[in-house]
């Protein structure tokens, strides 16, 4: 094997124009890629720069020291081995022989690859690399990591690492659930536990690297990791008011409401229906303190009244009629709508404008009777009871039709009309 002995370049451009050989000697051998990168790059006719660098892993990354070359700028170069795309680039400014750059925050017990440049002004040229051109960082240890997770952390909510090593893609859990990077950190990265993780332990294991061991951290997930915004409700539609939330499966917790409506406060079982209410939930824990409140719940309930009639008679000038009330969301709370009441009125069949209003004689919320008076003899009427809450007209009631009877002036009448014939 021939190596360089002595360097040739072009006095005055730095152009590198050959070098003498001679037969190498086992002293020579571990030059020997060194000589071989020297004759590559003369073929290609690169400028070389007299220059070397070494590289040696040290705490959460490597270090990189440029050697015997001349002062100058000189750019540095990392990535991850086989993924550019995550490469670093450093400028060094070497004013003695001799300058070292520590490069941090790398993922540990990974390979990267590596170069250095010598920037002389005209152009680049590349300098030696001393040791191989791929360098893997050293293994990561427990107590490179901090548990930072607190109500005051970068993402509440969230159990959070802090580290010197980038341990963005070294964090995993049973659920794999992914790391998300703190926005105000960049050595911080979080995971959020699982809504049914909380009142549990969750364990993080982190990995270092193919060819390293790995190690757990486990965390106590307490209840103060339930967010206000993960509490999800649903008002069931009767009364009395029910309304459904859902909690960590594995905590102990009760839930107390209190609702208003103009600005009076009420507990949930004394709501009325046919009224809009603003709800909030109070999630209590075993010493029955409150640990949270939901976000407002609006609660209406429209209870989905019928009226039946059970009876419907009629005289010559006045219209009967008795019903019973049915709810099929609401029939447990019929009988204490105090505010529940009814009209009753009839109408011509043939000028529906015109309308008579009776008089209710039972008044019952699950029912009652109602006389229409005043009415004209032997005439077709349509006649409706309206249940009503609070003033409004509300749930649904079918019209009816009845006829008055003929009366003693029409039955005069009629008598006379048979005389004449």
């Amino acid at each position: 094997m021939w190596c360089g002995d002595e360097d040739a370049f072009e006095p005055g451009t730095g152009m590198y124009v050959g070098f003498l050989c001679r037969l190498c000697t086992p002293q020579l051998l571990e030059m020997a890629g060194l000589c071989c990168v020297k004759i590559l790059l003369l073929w290609a006719g690169v400028t070389l720069a007299n220059c070397s660098y070494t590289v040696t892993p040290i705490d959460f990354g490597l270090q990189i020291t440029i050697t015997s070359s001349p002062p100058g700028n000189y750019i540095i170069k990392i990535n991850e081995g086989g993924k550019h795309e995550t490469g670093k680039t450093f400028n060094v400014e070497l004013f003695n022989q001799i300058s070292s750059r520590d490069i941090k925050h790398l993922k540990p017990c990974t390979e990267y690859e590596h170069n250095v440049t010598f920037n002389n002004g005209t152009g680049q040229t590349p300098c030696s690399s001393i040791t191989e051109q791929k360098t893997r960082t050293s293994r990561m240890s427990q107590s490179d990591i901090t548990d930072v997770s607190n109500p005051a952390s970068c993402i509440p909510g969230y159990v959070c690492y802090q580290s010197e090593w980038d341990i963005s893609s070294s964090m995993s859990t049973s659920d794999d659930i992914p790391a998300e990077s703190c926005t105000s950190d960049s050595k911080t990265f979080c995971i959020k536990p699982g809504f049914n993780d909380i009142c549990s332990d969750l364990t993080t294991t982190f990995t270092s690297g193919l060819f390293c061991s790995s190690f757990s951290l486990t965390k106590s997930i307490t209840v103060d990791f339930l967010n206000q915004s993960e509490i999800h409700s649903r008002v069931q539609p009767e009364l009395p008011a029910k309304i459904e939330i859902t909690l960590p499966s594995k905590c102990h917790l009760t839930t107390d409401y209190t609702c208003k409506e103009n600005g009076q406060i009420k507990g949930l079982s004394k709501l009325e229906p046919f009224t809009d209410y603003s709800c909030i939930g109070h999630v209590k824990g075993i010493n029955n303190d409150i640990i949270i409140n939901t976000t407002d719940i609006p609660v209406r309930i429209d209870c989905d009244l019928k009226v039946i009639y059970t009876e419907e008679r009629a005289t010559d000038t006045s219209i009967h009629l008795s019903w019973n009330t049915t709810s099929t969301n609401c029939q447990a709370v019929l009988q204490n709508l105090s505010n529940l009441y009814y009209d009753c009125s009839c109408s011509r069949a043939d000028n529906k404008q015109k309308r008579v209003t009776g008089f209710v004689v039972n008044k019952d919320p699950q029912g009652g009777t109602c006389e229409i008076d005043g009415l004209e003899p032997y005439t077709v009427y349509t006649c409706k009871v309206q249940p009503k809450y609070n003033d409004n007209p509300v749930g649904k009631s079918p019209e009816v039709t009845q006829e008055t009877e003929i009366g003693g002036a029409a039955v005069q009448r009629v008598w006379c009309l048979e005389s004449v014939v």
